[in-house]
């Protein structure tokens, strides 16, 4: 297999005083911090960034990385002191791809669960379930209205599928590691994820039957996601709607135990049958 020319590790002759290469145990620690810092990053800054920039903010990471692992590295020249630089890029850009998946997965499984959105009929009942769910999602994609407990009153964004799936999401796996609620307006991104994720989803159902709907940048999810991010700046700038919002976040860590815990019981019911 042919690598990139410039994963090559350079020639010492190419340079007077040639930076060394970060040790294999370096290298390691640094692609692990990398991998977390870029979570960090498409957690709480942007999860829907174009193709370049997604570059830069996976090079921007490894940057950090070193820094934090190498402290004494020569960081002018990081492309020759990294192991592969390039290949090692485009690990960290998968990132990205890799966090919006999860959250994909989580609100495919939230819009289906009966009292999130009356998606799936009874087995006794004689409609159709692809009829129903035409007629069902089509509202719900106006103004967003998937987005709020109770659509006839502004407030900031609290559906309980969305709320669900992003707990899911996050704290029923990994993603977690990288976050703390110490700051709680920080957390404003996770809310554009979940709801973009749990929009995306039901846009799949528009005509009643299947048909999957990318969840990317190039996409109606990115539509959805700036709109999103939109709504939580309105919050943010409307005193009584921030209070709501701080109201809900802080009561986070109460509603994963309690969401988490369910699972855990659906699990060992699951094991029992």
């Amino acid at each position: 297999m042919s690598l990139d020319p410039a994963d090559r590790a350079p020639e010492a002759s190419e340079h007077p005083n040639p930076p060394q290469l970060l040790t294999l145990m370096d290298f390691k620690e640094v692609m692990k911090e990398a991998k977390q810092v870029m979570r960090h990053k498409v957690l709480l800054e942007n999860a829907m960034p174009d193709t370049a920039t997604n570059m830069a903010m996976a090079q921007a990471t490894l940057l950090e990385a070193v820094k934090r692992i190498v402290p004494t590295a020569l960081l002018n020249t990081l492309a020759r002191i990294l192991h592969h630089y390039n290949t090692s890029v485009r690990t960290i850009c998968t990132i990205t791809t890799t966090v919006r998946t999860a959250f994909k997965k989580e609100a495919r499984n939230a819009i289906l669960v009966p009292e999130h959105y009356n998606l799936t009929l009874p087995l006794d009942d004689p409609r159709s379930q692809t009829d129903h769910r035409r007629d069902t999602v089509g509202p719900l994609l106006i103004d967003q209205v998937y987005l709020f407990e109770d659509p006839t009153i502004q407030s900031p964004v609290n559906h309980p599928a969305v709320i669900a799936m992003i707990i899911r999401a996050v704290w029923g796996g990994i993603l977690h590691e990288v976050l703390n609620f110490d700051n709680i307006d920080a957390l404003n991104n996770l809310i554009s994820i979940g709801g973009t994720a749990v929009g995306s989803s039901l846009m799949e159902y528009e005509e009643g039957v299947h048909k999957t709907v990318q969840f990317a940048p190039a996409s109606r999810s990115a539509v959805e996601y700036g709109t999103i991010q939109h709504h939580n700046e309105v919050v943010h700038r409307t005193p009584a709607l921030y209070r709501a919002s701080r109201t809900l976040r802080e009561r986070m860590p109460k509603m994963i135990s309690i969401v988490l815990r369910k699972d855990m019981v659906k699990e060992d019911s699951s094991m029992v049958l």
